[in-house]
């Protein structure tokens, strides 16, 4: 039986943000290979995206603006 992802996030009170820095995943690859080597169920590929697509936007902004100096 697999544990859910999401479940396990909102147990620990983490993002899966958090959760995949904590671990050094960088990838849905690694989150997947991660996941299943621990008998959890992944999150679907779309979430990954969108939750590192938002993190990506920010670094990108912070070095344009950090250039800028």
């Amino acid at each position: 039986m697999l544990i859910d992802l999401k479940y396990l996030l909102n147990k620990r009170h983490i993002t899966l943000k958090d959760f995949c820095e904590f671990n050094g995943i960088v990838s849905y690859e690694a989150l997947c290979l991660y996941c299943k080597s621990k008998k959890i169920a992944v999150v679907d590929e779309i979430t990954f995206m969108k939750t590192f697509k938002s993190d990506t936007k920010n670094n990108v902004k912070k070095q344009v603006r950090d250039d800028d100096k």
